[in-house]
């Protein structure tokens, strides 16, 4: 990898998913719509669904994320050290679904 190679490397950030922040959490879900309809048999989450999921996590001591690459969000991570339901790790990635 020479100088030059670097720039073009895209630079990924994540920021983590706050309450003030949730507008953007819910765009991200409800622009996976197929994924909306096999978990909770509708393709747009609302508000309220949206601030449980977040709430949710936060109990059961989940760390929650947004991706970001170049500034903009592609993405959530969601990960757990142990899932208290098997004593495993767990790691939860969705991501941004977009339109040609």
């Amino acid at each position: 990898m020479n100088e030059n190679s670097i720039n073009l490397l895209p630079l990924v950030e994540f920021q983590s998913v706050t309450s003030n922040r949730l507008e953007l959490l819910k765009q991200i879900v409800n622009s996976n719509k197929e994924y909306n309809l096999l978990s909770k048999s509708h393709a747009e989450l609302t508000d309220a669904e949206i601030l449980e999921m977040y709430e949710s996590s936060k109990r059961i001591g989940a760390v929650m994320s947004y991706i970001l690459v170049n500034g903009s969000p592609v993405g959530v991570i969601d990960y757990l050290i142990e899932n208290p339901s098997d004593k495993l790790p767990w790691l939860g990635l969705l991501r941004k679904m977009t339109t040609l």
